[in-house]
């Protein structure tokens, strides 16, 4: 009997093959297809392993959030500019923006600012299905699906740059599901001992009183499905908690994705006599 190979991408840099058998699809976020800054939307097409990949950003309810990041990243000062996102978070980054301020690896930034909606989730979702249909397509089951999720945290106080009012704290959370909830994750800590969140239930991670560092991976949860067969990821990220202080609008959250290489596997020949 053949070699059955599952299907698997790899969405991030530095993997060139997975065995000696075959080589690895591979999306760099350094290279072509470029997210543009303030993107929602796009899909990726791996011929290799006969998969499109449609990552869509967007948020829940109504309101005057966006998807913006005032004055680019902290500190704040007054009068507010501001940049477009989601971005490619890492090095080289477009010139306006900074290089990895999510963790240490290349990603996807995404900071929303909700206003003073504060119960708005973020929704991230990434659709697997066959090549060439885009984000429409008949789904395309793939395994061994694994990627990070960076800068789970509680962030500091600050000053919002459009009132001058001192911003209040906000608790990151973010939950994980797959095909269409019935499939779950397991998740662990990039470093466990210095870990700025908790995981409880087994597909949430909530942060504590800890901030993350862009120069560290304490903020980092790996995201890791095993063996199941997934057609479809929902990433909902949420403020679990928040404290105004004097400021109806506390300021901006933001979080990276999809940082780490995920491994294709192949079943060794077999027979059955």
């Amino acid at each position: 009997m053949k070699p059955l190979r599952l299907l698997a991408l790899a969405l991030a840099a530095g993997l060139t093959t997975a065995s000696a058998a075959s080589a690895v699809s591979m999306l760099d976020w350094n290279m072509a297809p470029i997210w543009n800054p303030g993107d929602l939307v796009h899909t990726y097409s791996f011929p290799t392993d006969s998969v499109d990949v449609t990552i869509r950003v967007s948020a829940t309810g109504s309101g005057t959030g966006t998807f913006t990041s005032w004055n680019g990243f902290p500190p704040e000062t007054f009068p507010c500019t501001s940049l477009m996102t989601p971005y490619r978070d890492g090095s080289p980054a477009p010139s306006t923006y900074p290089s990895h301020r999510f963790g240490t690896k290349l990603d996807l930034g995404v900071v929303f600012d909700p206003g003073a909606s504060n119960n708005r989730s973020v929704l991230i979702r990434i659709n697997f299905t066959n090549l060439g249909t885009g984000e429409l397509g008949p789904a395309k089951a793939v395994s061994t699906l694994k990627f990070e999720i960076s800068d789970i945290d509680w962030s500091g106080n600050g000053t919002d740059c459009v009132t001058g009012l001192a911003q209040g704290f906000r608790q990151d959370q973010v939950v994980i599901t797959a095909n269409s909830g019935a499939v779950n994750p397991a998740l662990t800590a990039a470093a466990p001992g210095t870990a700025t969140f908790t995981i409880s239930p087994a597909n949430t991670a909530t942060a504590i009183l800890n901030q993350a560092s862009n120069t560290d991976d304490n903020g980092t949860v790996m995201v890791n499905f095993g063996a199941s067969m997934v057609t479809d990821v929902l990433i909902t990220y949420n403020e679990a908690a928040y404290n105004l202080n004097t400021n109806n609008n506390p300021g901006y959250r933001g979080i990276g994705l999809l940082g780490l290489t995920m491994f294709p596997v192949e079943l060794m020949e077999f027979s059955i006599e």
